[in-house]
């Protein structure tokens, strides 16, 4: 039978630490104060949860449902729906998972990304990004070469994600399956 990586008190630690704080809580009233001020005692049912999640290969239905709260953007009148987009909160729980899993992936991931990749580098800020592109830029304008850049909203590009393309490039990437 397959084995998966063994979840740790120190992961489930660090994942917490990656949680935004001051958020709203999920539609079960839990926020990421909650999990992360539970202590000890909270820590060791997290593990067991994520280590039963893990070892069966299974999250809950209830864990995939989101709350959609819509935004106003601050444009013209709020009494038109054009001007509000809406926002999915997702479980609190699922935002852990997704933690640990980025602790256990990013590492590999960094050894293939693009040294000009610079969105989900930790630390990097847009300006970095904004001198690649200025730089990129005066070397077409210098070889007089076309230059198209585009760009999106990484945190709208995660929404609508296609999981089985992106497990899919994770395996072709080598990054072992037993992580998660």
């Amino acid at each position: 039978m397959f084995q998966h990586q063994s979840i740790t008190d120190t992961e489930i630690e660090e994942a917490l630490t990656l949680l935004n704080l001051n958020k709203s809580p999920d539609i079960f009233g839990i926020s990421t104060e909650n999990l992360l001020y539970g202590g000890q005692s909270l820590i060791c049912h997290l593990k067991e949860l994520l280590v039963s999640t893990f070892r069966l290969c299974y999250i809950l239905d209830e864990q995939r449902l989101g709350k959609v709260i819509p935004l106003f953007k601050n444009k013209e009148s709020g009494k038109d729906s054009k001007n509000y987009h809406g926002i999915t909160i997702t479980p609190t729980l699922s935002k852990l998972i997704e933690a640990v899993l980025k602790i256990r992936i990013n590492p590999d991931i960094i050894k293939y990304q693009n040294p000009l990749h610079r969105c989900f580098t930790r630390r990097t800020a847009p300006l970095n990004c904004s001198v690649i592109i200025e730089e990129f830029h005066k070397k077409c304008v210098e070889l007089n070469d076309q230059t198209i850049i585009t760009m999106h909203d990484e945190k709208s590009a995660f929404d609508a994600v296609k999981h089985a393309g992106l497990l899919r490039r994770l395996y072709q990437m080598k990054i072992q399956n037993n992580l998660f």
